[in-house]
């Protein structure tokens, strides 16, 4: 990883389509977007990025979203990271508690709105500036 590349931002989806519609959500941060399908693209990619946020959709069933970020944490260069999820209104607390494995992390309900996801990836990254 180059100490002098922009940090990118990490979209975890087991759906192409998905993924593509949160790059295109999140293009006009001007970062660069990368995308992983599953728990172990995801932790291979955090391993070669610098990422200033990531962003998973806990909705999709083939993929444990919190048990993803769990494992993500648990990287010394990656545990203070912030995770953005994609959650589904009225989410169940209990399973929402689940993402506060390490912090900062927030949410975003579904249906996605481009300018709330920009807003929340921009100030969580923010918060990932202010801890270094």
């Amino acid at each position: 990883m180059g100490e002098g590349q922009a940090a990118s931002v990490l979209v975890v989806d087991a759906s192409t389509a998905e993924r593509r519609a949160i790059r295109d959500m999140l293009g006009p941060l001007g970062r660069r977007i990368v995308g992983a399908d599953s728990e172990h693209a995801a932790l291979r990619a955090v391993s070669r990025q610098r990422l200033a946020a990531i962003v998973i959709d806990t909705r999709d069933p083939s993929l444990d979203g919190y048990e993803t970020a769990r494992r993500i944490r648990e990287r010394a260069d990656t545990e203070l990271t912030p995770i953005v999820f994609l959650v589904t209104r009225g989410n169940d607390e209990i399973e929402r508690a689940r993402a506060y494995v390490g912090a900062p992390v927030d949410f975003v309900p579904t249906p996605v709105l481009a300018e709330v996801l920009r807003d929340t990836v921009s100030a969580t990254a923010a918060v990932r500036g202010s801890l270094r």
